[in-house]
């Protein structure tokens, strides 16, 4: 297991909040506001994604991610089913959706997608954010 800048969420590690219990399986990305973890809801064995934002970050990243979640509803975007703090860390559980995009494009032969699928992909995006900032901003696009 790797080692984590966030050393209380190592591997093993045992998270509980109101609505379950986690195991904290492996960091599987870390960025300069949090990182992000496999983890395992003990009572049903279902697989999960912790994302925690760093000790002491000044950001209010994870909120504003939260929020925006909230307001999203479609297929892609992953659903909180539960959040909290741990020894002074924010985080939230979700799915595990598996493959990133970038792994995806990245096992594509020449590391590219064909041209309806980059559009497909940008058309997704673009609704995303204009469902969570609303339309006045992407108007024109």
């Amino acid at each position: 297991m790797e080692t984590s800048t966030t050393p209380f969420l190592a591997g093993g590690t045992e998270l509980t909040t109101s609505i379950s219990t986690y195991t904290i399986n492996e960091k599987i990305a870390e960025g300069s506001f949090g990182a992000i973890f496999k983890v395992t809801e003990k009572s049903t064995g279902t697989r999960l994604v912790l994302k925690a934002e760093l000790p002491g970050s000044p950001s209010n990243d994870l909120r504003i991610e939260l929020v925006t979640m909230l307001r999203v509803f479609r297929s892609y975007v992953p659903e909180v089913t539960d959040k909290g703090v741990f020894n002074g860390t924010k985080f939230l559980i979700m799915p595990l959706f598996g493959k990133s995009l970038e792994d995806i494009i990245g096992a594509l032969p020449g590391n590219k997608c064909s041209l309806s699928t980059a559009i497909g992909s940008l058309y997704q995006c673009l609704e995303a954010i204009e469902l969570s900032i609303g339309p006045t901003i992407c108007t024109g696009i």
